[in-house]
């Protein structure tokens, strides 16, 4: 839901910030309904903890891959509420909240709908707004960015995966947007007149655009995965991929002698593998490739009015 530059981000000024909900959550992991919420943080918007514990799991007792990341271990939680416990408390401050605010908040949002929150309040995702906002300040292409980086923007620092620090840096930079007319400016008589006034200075970062390089290596390491499974299977069968007689003893080959061989059943999978990544990335290519054509051309009349 595009906020940047539109009506909808003009009005987010005038709104009460006791009706602004801020939210952030630490998990076991990243599958919602399979993974459980460790801990969770809701601010309003004026930045006051409305609750935040630690949530004790209700089935795992081990989480050792996202312990590296968040650093809950399950003695921390283990005298904690579980989710039952408090999900009518959090379920209120929803339902008190005309905009939810997070960072990649479609994480957050599915991990406390899967514990059954009903979130029905308008979303605003700070990750997403603040990469059109950057693009089109910066000149530079559509890029999303952790939550640390997107801080660091705005001139902020903090410890990331603690659901309190997250949800409080979270609207800082919320409210760094929000601030900045470039973000909320939407007619364009308003755009012209910022154009005419001195542009404020570029907030300092240390990202480095990386759309070619994101974009094109799934494409590349799948086509490399089929190349190879294809010239494996052609190999240890010896039949030809050329017409379609080819193609048809080479499936009535595999059909018959697949379980018989692993080198076969790795080509196989290769070849799949391979499929899949090439297609991926090369939609996902596709799909920037808007965006990419926007953002440079924008960065192009840029140099061309200095």
């Amino acid at each position: 839901m595009a906020w940047h530059g539109t009506k909808r981000a003009s009005k987010l000024v005038f709104l009460d910030k006791r009706k602004i909900l801020v939210f952030d959550t630490e998990t076991t992991g990243t599958v919602p309904g399979v993974d459980e919420i460790l801990q969770i943080t809701i601010l309003d918007g004026y930045g006051s903890t409305l609750f935040s514990s630690y949530i004790k799991p209700r089935i795992r007792r081990a989480w050792p891959l996202a312990e590296r990341v968040n650093h809950i271990s399950y003695d921390m939680v283990k005298d904690a509420p579980t989710f039952p416990e408090v999900r009518n408390t959090i379920q209120k401050l929803f339902n008190s909240a005309s905009l939810v605010v997070g960072y990649n908040i479609n994480f957050d949002i599915n991990f406390v709908e899967a514990a059954g929150i009903v979130v029905s309040g308008q979303r605003f995702d700070v990750m997403t707004a603040f990469a059109s906002y950057r693009a089109d300040v910066e000149h530079t292409v559509y890029r999303k960015c952790k939550l640390v980086e997107c801080a660091q923007y705005f001139g902020y620092s903090f410890s990331a995966h603690d659901s309190n620090a997250d949800a409080e840096a979270t609207l800082h930079c919320f409210d760094s947007l929000l601030s900045d007319n470039r973000f909320t400016a939407y007619k364009p008589s308003e755009k012209k007149q910022l154009d005419k006034t001195t542009p404020t200075e570029k907030k300092k970062t240390i990202f480095t655009v990386a759309f070619s390089t994101r974009r094109r290596h799934p494409v590349a390491f799948g086509l490399a995965l089929l190349a190879i499974g294809l010239v494996a299977i052609r190999n240890v069968s010896g039949i030809s991929l050329e017409g379609n007689s080819g193609v048809r003893d080479l499936a009535t080959y595999l059909l018959q002698n697949a379980t018989g061989s692993k080198l076969l059943l790795v080509a196989m999978a290769s070849v799949v593998v391979g499929a899949v990544l090439f297609l991926t990335g090369l939609i996902g290519f596709i799909r920037g490739m808007p965006r990419w054509i926007i953002a440079k051309t924008n960065w192009l009349i840029a140099r061309i009015k200095k």
